[in-house]
């Protein structure tokens, strides 16, 4: 086929897709932009049957609009409005659907995604220099912060592409698992539209009750085809269906209800486009999020969703996102420029009810642990993609200067009158003040404060040559890191020596404490290569082999003090050391994948499996100690394997199915001493197996009306919190189930639709959270995380053109 006449051909697609501002030299180069492409809405090709899957474009590549089957990787897409029929909106929702990847939660702010198993640890929001696994994108923006990932929501998102397997090379540190890409939808210049949408449901087991959300959109061009703003706006209101089992609570709160964890957030997003020319495209955004949430916890010592806590908690996050994007297309090449300001307040709230007996109090009294974090993040990267011929090339330069300030403030009512007369040194202290061993104010167990400054510079780059029936892709990420880091740490639980404490050499008491203190930094250098062959069997299918590294930064430790932590079953000893290392170093794996895909029965039919093979090496393993405190090495090997397999069919022009699964391997390969894992023990936290089947039908009724029966299925197999199945903390998360369904109604202006989540309430306990040995005793049972259990609920919505 001839350059013009594949121009043509691209042309009549993009035009059928709505994309108007490609010129014809563009379209003889093969140059469609990824600015162009997101704002896209992919519908089906025109001259497909209605018997054919239509296709699922993506940007995954960073080198414009591709076919999801032209892609010689593994990526998942989930598509929004699909999973918002049923009533779903967030990231717990559509992970289900997406084999190889899996989500750790304690609640809507306490989140890690874990993807092919590469994972060793749980959710710990305190540990400021546990590395992201898995990268999370919106847009062209990171906006991971492992632990304590965003809670945005899908409400205006064309697509969430999920790509799999280490993705160093474009994506740099952090996606050393996998990406995911919340690609949000862009102003039209062409055509005004507005929608808005809104659910009322019911909690119906648990302590749950009503719920509800409002969902608008409106795109209105200012200057046609020039210039358009897209304003959208989400506000949810979630009962909460946990129970306080307490019969007394301060300040007149209510026992024995639902409420204990209450979701409310406000979501607003407002995006301009502007093109002065055909071939240059200004995009500007900015994304605000507020969040107040309450844990899912409970614990197995009671009946199900049931927690005890004096205090309230409920997490809160601000969320500010701005970018500009500028692409320009020139001589067969496309140009881009995506800066971004990230400024983030959390705030995740604990219970410090027991602290008693951590410091040797045999009572229980009311204490809340503060833990926020202010976040601010400036990024900037650029890039350059263009066709010529048999090679397609991308290039581009990366800058990130990221900012971190968390602070930990645990108090507890009457500490310091209480400690005074009874604490863990048997010592009478008169008077004694929290102050006096370096808290931030009185009655304070533990105050912290850790500063992250960091900063990364990469550049990188990856070509494709087509020889025949072969696509053969190299690619290459250079990236230099630097990291700042300081901290202080005060209270009983923060000071070496404390208050009360007896000098070893002299025999004194100490009458004052001394905080903790650390400083440090540390870098790292390098190159995450990647490399692919594909052979495309016909223009329907393909065969594909890759080779491809991911890394990982390394950090700084926080102090381990030698007075609490040294000896004792559980602390440094008992592991063979003598202290707590200043620095750990960056790890990295390895990912080797044989695949396929294949379009088949005249497109009706689409069938992708992927094979996979991790080695994972100097792994940054996280020791927790008895004392409470941890520290972070690079030790062990773990290895991953397993096979992943979609597909989607429209068995009937009314018709259309899809189904996944997975199965993943992941294991020690050989010792891991220092956190007891031995060879061949499972990793923690992942499944094996993960299936899910969604289906779609449609009844066409006369004057363009619509009933659509849209339903979902999906298993998660059981995993265990620990390595080794003799450590005091190993437990079996159970398997899960989840069945979700909806009936809606559709004149084309208006819909109504009925759904049910979790119908079989099949998907119940997700997570559990460890207890120290000094707790047994003061707490019922294992702390456990619920899922929300069964809702029905109205969806309404009207879309005006």
């Amino acid at each position: 086929m001839s350059r013009m006449a594949f121009a043509g051909r691209v042309s009549r697609m993009l035009r059928a897709a709505g994309i108007a501002s490609v010129t014809l030299g563009q379209l003889a180069w093969g140059i469609v932009s990824p600015a162009m492409a997101d704002n896209a809405a992919a519908p089906p090709d025109a001259t497909a049957s209605s018997t054919q899957l239509e296709e699922v474009i993506v940007t995954s590549t960073r080198a414009g609009a591709e076919n999801l089957q032209d892609v010689p990787m593994a990526i998942s897409v989930v598509k929004p409005d699909e999973i918002l029929r049923l009533g779903l909106t967030g990231v717990e929702d559509y992970a289900r659907l997406v084999p190889g990847l899996s989500l750790q939660e304690n609640g809507p702010l306490q989140t890690s995604v874990d993807i092919r198993g590469i994972v060793t640890t749980g959710v710990d929001i305190t540990n400021v220099q546990d590395r992201s696994l898995v990268a999370i994108y919106y847009d062209d923006t990171p906006i991971t912060l492992n632990s304590v990932n965003p809670d945005l929501k899908v409400f205006d998102l064309e697509r969430v592409e999920v790509l799999k397997g280490p993705q160093g090379t474009l994506y740099g540190a952090g996606s050393m698992a996998g990406t995911i890409r919340l690609i949000t939808k862009k102003p039209d210049t062409e055509n005004f539209s507005s929608t808005i949408e809104t659910t009322v449901s019911d909690t119906t087991s648990g302590f749950g009750g009503l719920n509800d959300t409002l969902r608008g959109m409106v795109n209105l061009p200012l200057v046609q085809g020039k210039l358009a703003v897209r304003i959208t706006g989400y506000q949810e209101y979630d009962t909460g269906f946990i129970k306080n089992a307490f019969t007394t609570l301060p300040d007149g709160q209510e026992s024995g209800t639902g409420g204990l964890n209450d979701y409310k957030t406000q979501q607003a997003r407002i995006a301009l486009a502007y093109t002065p020319l055909d071939n240059l495209r200004v995009d500007a955004s900015m994304t605000y999020a507020h969040l107040e949430a309450g844990l899912n916890d409970g614990y197995d010592g009671l009946p199900p969703y049931e927690f005890t806590t004096l205090e309230p908690l409920y997490d809160t996050d601000d969320f500010r996102l701005y970018n500009v994007t500028v692409g320009y297309d020139k001589g067969g090449a496309h140009f881009s420029n995506s800066a971004s300001y990230l400024d983030r307040d959390v705030n995740p709230k604990f219970s410090n009810d027991p602290n008693g007996p951590e410091i040797g109090i045999p009572i229980v009294t009311a204490g809340l642990s503060i833990q926020p974090s202010g976040v601010h993040d400036f990024i900037d990267e650029a890039r350059a993609t263009g066709t010529s011929g048999p090679l397609k090339w991308t290039v581009g330069a990366f800058y990130e200067h990221f900012i971190r300030h968390f602070l930990q403030d645990s108090t507890a009512n009457d500490l310091d009158a209480e400690y005074a007369v009874t604490n863990f040194y048997d010592v009478p202290i008169p008077g004694y003040n929290s102050v006096w061993d370096g808290a931030f104010h009185s009655n304070d167990d533990f105050s912290g404060l850790q500063n992250v400054a960091e900063y990364q510079l990469a550049e990188y780059g990856e070509l494709t040559y087509t020889l025949g029936h072969f696509d053969l892709t190299a690619g290459l990420r250079h990236f230099s890191w630097h990291q700042e880091f300081n901290l202080y740490y005060g209270g009983l639980f923060g000071c070496n020596p404390c208050t009360g404490e007896t000098n070893p050499v002299t025999g004194m008491i100490y009458t004052r404490g001394t905080p903790l203190t650390q400083a440090g930094d540390a870098d790292a250098s390098g190159n995450t290569p990647r490399f692919s062959a594909t052979y495309h069997l016909n223009d329907e299918a393909m065969v594909y082999a890759e080779a491809s590294k991911g890394f990982r930064y390394g950090g700084v430790n926080q102090p381990v003090p030698l007075s609490i932590c040294l000896t004792g079953v559980g602390n440094l000893e008992y592991y063979g050391q003598s202290s707590a290392p200043l620095t750990f170093g960056p790890d990295e794996l390895w990912q080797y994948s044989l695949g396929e895909k294949s379009s088949l029965l005249d497109h009706r039919l689409t069938l992708n499996v992927d094979t996979f093979l991790i080695d994972w090496e100097d792994v940054q393993t996280t020791q927790y100690l008895e004392c409470s405190y941890y520290y972070t090495v690079n030790k062990g090997h773990i290895t991953s394997k397993g096979v992943e397999l979609e597909t989607t069919a429209r068995a009937t022009e009314r018709w259309s199915l899809s189904a996944s699964a997975s199965y993943t391997n992941a294991y020690a390969n050989g010792d891991i001493s220092n956190i007891g894992a031995l060879d061949g023990e499972r990793a923690p936290f992942f499944p094996r197996q993960q299936a899910s089947v969604s289906s779609t039908y449609s009844i066409p009724l006369p004057q363009e009306r619509m009933i659509s029966l849209d339903g979902n299925f999906t298993y998660k197999g059981s995993a265990y919190s620990t390595f080794n199945p003799t450590n005091p903390t190993y437990a079996e998360l159970p398997a899960s189930r989840q069945l979700n369904a909806s009936i809606n109604y559709g004149t084309g202006r208006y819909e109504v639709g009925l759904f049910g989540s979790n119908l079989t309430n099949g998907n119940v306990i997700i997570n559990y959270s460890n207890i120290p040995t000094y707790m047994i005793g003061f707490q019922p049972g294992r702390g456990v995380v619920y899922a929300r259990p069964r809702t029905i609920g109205l969806r309404f919505a009207i879309n005006l053109q």
